[in-house]
């Protein structure tokens, strides 16, 4: 990823970043880890499926949480358009 961009209610901003350039040891670290984890499968990386989908269930669990103003319980029964929702929460 270069390009960046963010959207606020006050405007848009934008840049570049050159992550591989300006990240060396993050990306290295991050091979050493798929490396690892290839020669050996219980020492899963944090970047595995499973570990992406247990997080992505938990930002999921927070945006249900800002809706309903309650603590959500889990597994996670997923809303449709959470995220138009949360807008009109927020709003």
């Amino acid at each position: 990823m270069w390009d960046w961009r963010i959207r606020t209610p006050e405007g848009e901003d934008r840049g570049r970043h050159d992550y591989f350039e300006e990240d060396i040891l993050g990306q290295a670290t991050m091979v050493e880890a798929m490396i690892d984890w290839m020669e050996d499968d219980a020492r899963a990386t944090p970047l595995s499926l499973d570990k992406a989908l247990a997080d992505f269930e938990i930002v999921m669990g927070m945006y249900q949480s800002i809706i309903h103003g309650k603590t959500i319980e889990f597994p996670l029964q997923p809303e449709p358009d959470i995220l138009g929702k949360v807008r009109e929460r927020l709003q």
